[in-house]
């Protein structure tokens, strides 16, 4: 059983903490025994492709059961092979064992490489496209985002933030006890792996209460994560805190597209933020698919209304706080 520090082992009865790298990498596994004294019970060390040390194989390895999740967060198979869910890796070569199926983003490299031939700054979260979305913000802040990002997938994948910044997906291993994801988080864990695969580097500043950002800002790149909490807050309906974080995402990848940075606000026509208006359309149909309802825009008294596939109506406004906080009502309308 998977949990956020390293899984339980139901044959062992306890639970086995997992010390993980920035790259998602399974570094040691450790717990303590039936004397209460802690000890290592695995230990991985790894070439920049991912081959295991030879030491590291041959002394305390472990392979079978969770075990097996190590370069990347990935499940080492009895071939040898890690599976990535979209293909299938070669350590010991560095390759694909197929085609890249994003080969059309990526045509200066070899559609068989791995991470554009550079693993020590990116990562492959699913076999299909480079990571490289980087975010700022307080350690507090990060650290609520990574929770929101572990929600909206349902806690089948976590967020890995390094030290510059990138964010990664690592899978908690949850898929292999035949728990399936919801639609709506099948649809989170889809729109962020576009944005994190995207030859386009997204960069967004995490902020919490922050007075000049209600929920996010698409000039100034800013995502306050405080606000994003408080849509799961107010009940069930309307916007999700998963919809509302996505919304943010993909909002800003269209923007990355754009080659437009922080303080940009892009073409304007007739007063209109083209390029904004765009984005944003764009990223409420992603929402949508999080939320599983449909949004509906500034009706009457400039509420939004959501309608869900029952065609049940959820009527949703939000106020500003002196603090810099929101508040979220979410009514039903008959």
């Amino acid at each position: 059983m998977p949990t956020a520090e390293g899984f339980y082992s139901f044959t062992e009865n306890r639970y086995i903490y997992q010390y993980r790298d920035h790259l998602g990498n399974a570094r040691v596994s450790f717990s303590k025994n039936s004397e209460g004294v802690l000890e290592v019970t695995d230990t991985n060390n790894y070439y920049p492709f991912g081959l295991n040390h030879i030491e590291g194989m041959l002394s305390s390895s472990n392979f079978g059961g969770y075990y097996s999740y190590k370069y990347n967060g990935k499940e080492l198979q009895e071939t040898g092979m890690y599976d990535y869910g979209a293909r299938m890796y070669m350590a010991d070569i560095g390759r694909w064992g197929v085609v890249d199926p994003l080969a059309e983003q990526y045509r200066r490299w070899s559609p068989y490489n791995y991470a554009v031939n550079n693993p020590i700054r990116f990562i492959d979260p699913d076999g299909r496209g480079v990571n490289d979305i980087i975010i700022t913000g307080s350690a507090g802040a990060i650290e609520k985002y990574k929770n929101e990002i572990s929600k909206g997938t349902g806690g089948f994948y976590i967020a890995n933030v390094d030290s510059s910044g990138k964010v990664s997906l690592v899978s908690t291993g949850i898929g292999s006890l035949g728990i399936e994801m919801t639609a709506e988080q099948k649809a989170f864990y889809q729109e962020y792996s576009n944005v994190v695969n995207s030859s386009d580097v997204v960069k967004q500043e995490v902020v919490e209460n922050d007075v000049n950002t209600v929920v996010d800002s698409w000039v100034t790149n800013k995502i306050d994560i405080a606000d994003i909490a408080e849509f799961d807050k107010a009940g069930n309906g309307g916007a999700t805190s998963a919809g509302a974080l996505i919304h943010s995402t993909v909002e800003q990848h269209e923007k990355a597209k754009l080659s437009l940075n922080a303080g940009d606000l892009g073409k304007t026509s007739g007063g209109v933020a083209v390029d904004y208006e765009a984005s944003h359309n764009i990223a409420k149909g992603a929402e949508n698919k999080v939320n599983g309802n449909t949004r509906i825009e500034n009706t009457t008294g400039g509420a939004d209304r959501f309608i869900d596939s029952k065609n049940a109506v959820t009527e949703q406004t939000l106020t500003t706080t002196a603090t810099g906080g929101i508040n979220v009502n979410k009514k039903p309308i008959p």
